[in-house]
């Protein structure tokens, strides 16, 4: 495993944990996250979801067309719903990266401190990705 892959491995692990912490489902939860991520747009006339809703339609797009077995086996056997540790296995790390951005405070600094990065050095307060976040741009 490279460098790179070891620490894609380690915030898979870490978002899922913290997260999976508060709730299986916590990624369904919009008490969860930030309220800037869950809030339905204030534009006029627009009816665009929520970030969190956007979030969740690619994660379920991306659910639907995943051939994994154990996809298939939370499909069958628990209703397509996936705990949130088995779900961040196959999310890209864009997906993960905004999870991240998405979460509370405390659950993202929980999540940043389990693979040793400080939560202030991942997002810039302009909101430009750095640390591992960067790894989603570098990656694709």
């Amino acid at each position: 495993m490279d460098g790179v892959e070891r620490i894609e491995v380690a915030v898979r692990m870490r978002i899922g944990y913290v997260l999976g912490r508060r709730s299986p489902f916590s990624y369904e939860d919009p008490n969860c996250f930030t309220e800037a991520f869950t809030a339905e747009s204030t534009a006029a006339r627009s009816t665009e979801p929520s970030r969190q809703v956007q979030w969740l339609q690619r994660v379920n797009d991306r659910k639907a067309g995943s051939d994994e077995q154990f996809v298939e086996h939370f499909r069958e056997k628990y209703d397509d719903r996936m705990p949130v540790w088995a779900l961040t296995e196959i999310l890209e790390l864009g997906h993960l990266s905004v999870l991240y951005r998405g979460g509370v405070g405390e659950a993202a600094g929980s999540a940043a401190a389990g693979v040793s990065i400080s939560h202030a050095l991942t997002v810039a307060s302009v909101g430009a990705p750095q640390g591992w976040e960067s790894l989603a741009l570098w990656r694709s």
